[in-house]
């Protein structure tokens, strides 16, 4: 998860965050990395049936849930720098808000 949601935006999106989806490179204060991780979320939630949806929804809305899965990240992924965690909180925070946006659309 922590790989997908960090590279997504130089998986070949680069066009969109930088075109129609500006919006999204904006909000994140041109953060591409955190753009990218909206931009799945957003992508995600358009491919998802309406019943998967609902169910990865009510999952992104649960604290207790979210917390599970950034301690999930977290172990996966081995990094010595200190700020790893916050931006691990920060990836999976922007990937909940491009979901839950494009769910309630």
């Amino acid at each position: 998860m922590h790989k997908l949601l960090g590279n997504y935006a130089q998986a070949g999106n680069e066009d969109r965050l930088f075109g129609d989806e500006l919006i999204l490179l904006e909000e994140a204060s041109y953060d591409f990395d955190l753009a990218g991780a909206r931009l799945l979320g957003k992508d995600a939630a358009a491919i998802a049936s309406r019943d998967t949806a609902t169910k990865i929804g009510a999952l992104l809305q649960s604290e207790k849930q979210m917390d599970r899965l950034l301690a999930h990240m977290l172990r996966a992924v081995t990094s010595f720098d200190e700020g790893h965690p916050k931006r691990c909180t920060e990836l999976l925070t922007a990937f909940r808000a491009g979901f839950l946006a494009a769910m309630n659309r």
